[in-house]
């Protein structure tokens, strides 16, 4: 009887909450139409320039023209970003923006700055041009098995970060650490890779090809590869060598630029102590250090164990003093930002604050050192909070708040409890620190004249605001030391993040470090004797400690560089071109499959999925082909997915087999369901769906063993109507395949309705599935699982079980009962990594 898993719902999984509805209009431009809500205008009218300039330079740099109107869908926020339902999968907090390849639509959102929203847009909208080459049209390839995917992912990615951004000094950092680390990945097993290596040495082979053979070599390569299927191939027929002499050329290249600077990789070690080695810890991001007033302790931001935690260790030997918050398995911790962090102490030692996403929307915490609890939780009205800071008197905390294309700052007052906005303009203003002669912030706000977006400094607020040190594309995180009244921060001045410092009193800059890579989130304590950061080296990040930082780093006279500026001015829409949304239906994708079973036969499957552009109106149409279509499965459903509670209706006729005894009985039930799924929070949610199901059973007598069909089976007609109600949790974490680590659980009953014309059978059925899996190393796990079923009434259920599917070591459908218990305990280890077989077939298996 559960229908409902066949139609609508997963029966585990976690939930996208919509917390607020999205009032979309369409602005239509040359060559594309931009989705944006109220408060968004600001970012319409950037997106509209930036993406047909950038159009204008594919289409001369790729040779390819878009024959369509490209969608691109905007939301304010990363929180209102997650909410999206042009994709049904959860979007983490890492995800700045995607291209789905079907109906080429680009979804970004906005964090609070425009150079980074330029990058995002710009690098979406060359997959758009990379799903015309090689796909043409998304649904024709897909049906004549023209596979994306056999290109490796390194290539497209690259591809895109390169001809949106360049070559940057973000990247030159990655890529200098990874040659001089000797964690650098050949481009030919590069393809079994993910996350954010494939993006940066992608980039890098194509600034290599940019510099060596001509920008336009990026096109020819790329038309070549999509017919030739090869990157052997394309590389002969583009430069007229093989791939693997084109890699050895890109790694040689890399060997020339960054071997001369190997002697720095020491330097660190002259004036640092490292305290946390991020491969002893068995970590990869610790970030957001921040040192305690006293100098006694650093709380941190680090990812070990695959969730992100604040924690605490000591400035003497990193020893773990506290693990304070986990997040990612509770809705009040649902995120910790590490990507956009932030983290304070207050002047007396005793609390922390930081910004966290709780039940979809920011919050700042407030939290006991000692106790170890939350004491204040503040909750702005704004769609991002990020980097809290204490103030010099303790009684206020200045934090950056975005909001309608605005990333500002705020105060929120202890006392009053109130919160009031500092800064009210356009620009990107972030990282606040307070000191004796002002608040000082980093942003890209002009001195006077047109907006350069992305050309940063440090800015002081006074009796008026004023720029402090010279601009660059990467400023960040300034640490305010009160005995010396002098600011360290980081800047990209000379192509890696290195540590400077500006004397407030002398109004002037000296640089402090001269480094490989680069130094992330300098926090001094209160008495200027301890100075910690973030370091990166060999693809991951340990914290240092430097004693005496002031005077023990040699000032050298720094005077910054030319920064690449983008100009900018905000002209408003024209209303002539926007209208208000309509749905309009189109179809997602088809796919379908044949297979044959020595008992069922051959057996086919088709499936269409139609939605709207913003996704909130889904069908499915299903069917197979199983025999006849008597004995074929059919259902057609629909979602509306726009508000809080999910709404599904369906129209179905489904098969099923199950066995009693040594006789097979066929089951087809027809009817229609309504379903209602209601989530409390990202990990808890209650489903209820109403169903109304005719039913037709076929009892062939004495099938099993020996498989054996009758011709004139018995036959049962009945119906049923019933409300089935289910509580559901899940925070399990995902390996490659399956879960490992974290809670799964659901909980469910439902019971007929024995009133004529409604029900003709009586019974009652309660289930309890609950799984744990425990993480033993990062790629293996143990998992333990216990279900519970019962049913009962005059016309109790039957279930039958056995395989792989429900007990494994024992035939399908050995066990038949109306109760039962199944407890499981596995233990996952990888098996195979890679399987390349050639014959019989060209057959290739990566995890």
């Amino acid at each position: 009887m559960i229908i409902f898993l066949l139609l609508f719902s997963q029966y585990f999984g976690q939930n996208k909450i919509q917390y607020r509805d999205f009032d979309f209009s369409v602005l239509t431009t040359d060559h594309f139409q931009i989705y944006f809500y109220p408060g968004e205008e600001p970012l319409a009218d950037f997106a509209k320039v930036t993406l047909e300039d950038a159009y204008d330079e594919y289409v001369e740099l790729l040779k390819t023209k878009i024959n369509f109107k490209i969608p691109v869908i905007i939301y304010a926020s990363p929180n209102e970003f997650a909410q999206t339902n042009v994709t049904l999968e959860l979007i983490e907090e890492s995800v700045g923006g995607f291209t789905e390849m079907f109906k080429n639509r680009v979804v970004v959102p906005f964090t609070g700055s425009y150079q980074e929203f330029r990058h995002v847009l710009r690098h979406e909208l060359v997959h758009v041009f990379q799903f015309q080459i090689f796909l043409k049209s998304a649904v024709s390839s897909i049906l004549t098995t023209e596979a994306f995917s056999s290109i490796p992912l390194w290539v497209i990615e690259g591809m895109a970060e390169y001809l949106s951004v360049g070559w940057t000094p973000e990247a030159d950092i990655y890529l200098k650490d990874l040659l001089l680390s000797d964690k650098l990945i050949g481009l030919s097993e590069l393809g079994y890779y993910g996350g954010y290596i494939i993006y940066k040495e992608g980039q890098s082979f194509y600034h290599f090809l940019d510099m060596k053979y001509g920008k336009e070599s990026i096109s020819r390569f790329i038309h070549r590869l999509k017919i030739k299927r090869s990157l052997n191939a394309a590389s002969k027929a583009t430069f007229n060598i093989s791939f693997k002499q084109l890699e050895k050329e890109w790694h040689e290249d890399l060997k020339i630029r960054y071997w001369p600077e190997i002697e720095r990789k020491k330097e660190i070690k002259t004036f640092s102590r490292r305290i946390l080695d991020h491969e002893k810890d068995r970590s990869h991001y610790n970030t957001s250090t921040a040192i305690s007033p006293d100098g006694n302790y650093i709380a941190y931001l680090s990812g070990r164990g695959g969730y992100s935690s604040l924690v605490v260790i000591s400035t003497i030997d990193g020893v773990q003093v506290k693990r304070l918050i986990s997040s990612e398995r509770s809705p009040y911790f649902e995120s910790l930002h590490l990507l956009k962090p932030g983290i304070s102490w207050s002047n007396d030692n005793r609390m922390i604050a930081f910004a966290a996403k709780a039940k979809g929307r920011d919050v700042i915490y407030i939290i006991d050192f000692d106790e170890g609890k939350i004491v204040k939780t503040i909750k702005p009205e704004l769609q991002g909070v990020y980097s809290p800071a204490w103030s010099l008197d303790g009684e206020t905390i200045i934090f950056v708040g975005l909001n309608d294309g605005f990333s500002d700052l705020y105060a929120y007052d202890l006392g009053t409890e109130r919160i009031s906005r500092i800064t009210n303009d356009i620009y990107d203003d972030h990282d606040p620190v307070d000191t004796r002669d002002g608040l000082v912030f980093v942003s890209d706000r002009p001195d006077s004249g047109e907006y350069r977006v992305g050309s940063y400094g440090l800015f002081i607020m006074a009796e008026e605001t004023k720029r402090l040190i010279p601009r660059s594309g990467n400023v960040a995180t300034p640490t305010y030391d009160p005995i010396h009244n002098g600011i360290f921060y980081t800047a990209d001045y000379d192509s890696t993040l290195n540590l400077y410092y500006y004397d407030i009193d002398q109004a002037k800059v000296t640089r402090r470090s001269h480094l490989l890579t680069g130094v992330y989130f300098p926090s001094i304590s209160q008495d200027g004797r301890i100075l910690c950061f973030s370091y990166l080296n060999g693809y991951g990040f340990d914290i240092h400690v430097i004693k005496n930082p002031v005077e023990r780093l040699t000032p050298i006279d720094s005077t910054g560089v030319t920064v690449q500026e983008v100009s900018f001015e905000f002209e408003g829409l024209d209303y002539d071109q926007v209208r208000s949304y309509r749905p309009r239906f189109t179809v997602d994708y088809v796919y379908g499959s044949v297979f044959y079973s020595n008992v069922l036969g051959l057996s086919g499957m088709t499936n269409f999925v139609i939605s709207d552009i913003l996704g909130n109106h889904r069908i499915y149409i299903g069917s197979d082909l199983t025999g006849s279509i008597t004995y074929s499965n059919l259902n057609i459903n629909y979602w509306y997915l726009a508000k809080r509670v999910d709404l599904g209706l369906a129209l179905f006729q489904l098969v099923d087999y199950y066995r009693y005894y040594n006789d097979l009985i066929i089951k087809r039930d027809r009817g229609l369901a309504v379903a209602f799924s209601y989530p409390y929070t990202k990990f808890l949610r209650s489903d209820l769906f109403l169903v109304k199901i005719f039913t037709d059973e076929e009892w062939h007598r004495d099938f099993f063993p020996l498989f054996l069909r009758s011709n004139s089976p018995d036959r049962y007609k009945y119906q049923v109507f019933y409300p089935d109600l289910a509580l559901v949790y899940d925070d399990a974490q995902w390996g490659y395949f399956s879960p490992i680590s974290g809670t799964r659980g659901r909980l469910e009953v439902y019971t007929t309705i024995p009133v004529k014309y409604l029900s003709d059978l009586e019974f009652q059925t309660g289930i309890l599935d609950f799984r744990r899996y425990l993480r033993l190393t990062p790629r293996s796990c143990l998992a333990f699982r216990t279900q519970w079923v019962r049913s009962q009434g005059e016309d109790r259920e039957y279930f039958s079980f056995g395989g792989p599917g429900s007990l494994r070591g024992y035939d399908f459908y050995e066990f038949t009962s109306d109760q039962f218990i199944i407890n499981n305990l596995e233990l996952r280890v990888p098996f195979l990594d890679h399987l390349k077989l050639a014959f019989p077939l060209p057959l290739e298996f990566r995890n």
